[in-house]
């Protein structure tokens, strides 16, 4: 029992302890929210109030303060009643410990405060905003009044550097001056945000004439002086090339000087009324336009310098041309007496005929157009350029045809030089046959000669027939040559053989007593020899020296390599 009654005492001290913990804490609370309703009422409202009450009190000044001023008494007799009403109820309801509804009222008295800050700053911040405008506008008014002052002196002082667009621009000053006023009237009857809006409007117009007036003057020089003369010295230089012998009607260069001198008046009047949009893009046009066409006027003079130059020299090179085409033909007429042409040949000497008579087409063209003045030199300069091509072409074709003949002459004179050499070559063949006493020529070098000489004589007899064809001779020729290398290498196997054979034999015959086997190998070499079977009696003589004096082989033949040698 006992036991009980100290735990319910002890629980009950617990309780109470706990109790007097969570007054002391919430009381703690109650103090810190009553501190930041002070803070917030003791704001720099009244203070910011009073400044604005020292500003001229008329138009949206007076408003703006009015409402200010009766929203700040708002607060302070309503949001602050509401704040102070709840935690005296706090206060109450800690004295009877309903801990609970404490709680929420303090909550809902934080919230308060929290709305009560917020209000607050966001007039404070409107009233600074409000007060930095019409500072600005001093500002403003300022330094409007003085950049205004300076754009007059500058018009004053440099007048004829605007030319026509001057009393606009004096027009735009005076509006501005005027936007100016209405600003300090607005600010003076206390419109603040009007007359900040009319201090922005002031500001564009106040830039935009000082650009204006760092690029017109530019604009007016370019159009009044230099645009200017440099048309005027356009149409005074047609003229006078005109007078010159230029026909530069063709090119319509008269009327297009005309419009450029139309041009610039139209942006001279633009240039008046102050019509800007586009106007430098239209300036800078006008001036790539004038240099154009003075690269125009360059360029037929260039031309007329080129044209007439080269005329003068196409002219004699077509002459020397006509002269070269005439030798050619009569050379021509003689090859085709002798020579078979091909057909490419003469197509190709055709061309060059053709050519020739175009070549001097465009000389007497050009010629007359100079003459009569009927093409720009421009124009003229172009097909002077062909002519030019086409004369170069000409020449390499006539060098190449030049090339075609020389080739028929020189294979026709290398085929006759061959005949000759082949007849020599013939001729010693026999005269070296006849000089060996061969007891029997062999057959196949019978063959060959004949077989030569047949050739060679129908290469000859082609000769004969005129017109003849020179690639077919030159064709029948590398026949011939066949047959004359077949019969050289065949003279030289038989003299060889017949040489070599009779000197085998001769040194053998040494040996022919040594025993009667070599006796009759040497009897039957010499009966072949006389046969005309040289390759046999080789064969015999050789195995004889084999057997007694081998070196001899090679001494004999060493001896016969020296022979042909000397």
């Amino acid at each position: 029992m006992l036991y009980v009654v100290i735990g319910v005492i002890v629980i009950v001290l617990l309780v109470m302890l706990m109790s007097m913990i969570s007054r002391k804490t919430y009381y703690r609370r109650i103090d810190e929210l009553d501190m930041r309703k002070q803070g917030v009422v003791s704001a720099s409202v009244p203070q910011e109030l009073q400044e604005l009450k020292q500003l001229p009190m008329a138009g949206e000044t007076e408003t703006k303060f009015t409402a200010w001023h009766e929203a700040w008494e708002e607060l302070l007799t309503v949001h602050v009643a509401q704040i102070d009403e709840t935690l005296y109820r706090t206060e109450e309801g800690l004295d009877r410990y309903r801990f609970f509804a404490v709680k929420s009222d303090l909550d809902v008295t934080e919230q308060l405060i929290a709305d009560l800050e917020g209000l607050i700053s966001g007039m404070l911040r409107e009233m600074h905003a409000f007060k930095m405008k019409q500072s600005e506008l001093s500002e403003l008014q300022t330094q409007g009044e003085k950049e205004v002052a300076q754009l007059r002196k500058m018009l004053l002082l440099q007048s004829s550097s605007f030319g026509p667009a001057l009393p606009a621009l004096e027009s735009q000053l005076e509006e501005t001056d005027e936007l100016r006023l209405k600003m300090l009237s607005l600010q003076q009857a206390g419109e603040v945000t009007e007359a900040h809006q009319s201090s922005e409007s002031l500001g564009n117009n106040v830039a935009m004439l000082r650009q204006m007036t760092e690029t017109l003057p530019k604009h007016w020089k370019m159009l009044s002086l230099e645009l200017r003369q440099r048309i005027d010295q356009l149409g005074a230089g047609y003229k006078e090339m005109t007078l010159d012998g230029y026909p530069l009607e063709a090119l319509g260069l008269h009327g297009e000087i005309k419009r450029l001198g139309e041009r610039r008046l139209e942006l001279v009047n633009r240039y008046e009324l102050l019509d800007l949009p586009g106007f430098e893009g239209d300036v800078e046009q006008l001036a790539a336009d004038v240099d154009q066409m003075y690269d125009m006027f360059r360029h037929e003079v260039e031309a007329r310098h080129f044209v007439k130059k080269e005329h003068k020299e196409l002219k004699q090179k077509a002459l020397r041309m006509r002269d070269k085409v005439r030798q050619l033909s009569a050379e021509v007429e003689t090859l085709l007496k002798s020579y078979e042409v091909s057909t490419e040949l003469g197509d190709h000497f055709e061309m060059i005929e053709r050519d020739t008579e175009s070549l001097e087409g465009y000389t007497n063209d050009i010629e007359v157009a100079i003459r009569e003045q009927l093409i720009p030199y421009t124009m003229l300069q172009d097909k002077m350029r062909e002519a030019i091509r086409l004369e170069e072409q000409l020449v390499l074709q006539v060098e190449r045809f030049i090339i075609e003949i020389e080739t028929l002459r020189k294979d026709e004179t290398d085929v006759r030089q061959k005949i000759t050499a082949w007849r020599r070559l013939l001729a010693s063949a026999k005269h070296q046959l006849k000089k060996l006493s061969m007891p029997k020529v062999p057959d196949d070098l019978s063959e060959s000669i004949a077989e030569s000489s047949a050739s060679l004589i129908q290469l000859e007899q082609r000769f004969e027939e005129t017109p003849f064809n020179v690639q077919q001779i030159v064709s029948q020729s590398a026949d011939v040559e066949g047959t004359f290398r077949l019969l050289e290498e065949r003279l030289d196997k038989v003299m060889f053989d017949v040489v070599y054979a009779e000197r085998l034999v001769q040194y053998a015959n040494r040996y022919r007593k040594r025993d009667n086997e070599v006796h009759m190998s040497l009897t039957i070499a010499e009966s072949k020899f006389l046969a005309g079977d040289y390759k046999r009696t080789i064969l015999l003589a050789e195995r004889v020296l084999e057997e007694f004096d081998p070196a001899a082989i090679e001494r004999i033949k060493e001896q016969y390599a020296g022979d042909s040698n000397n």
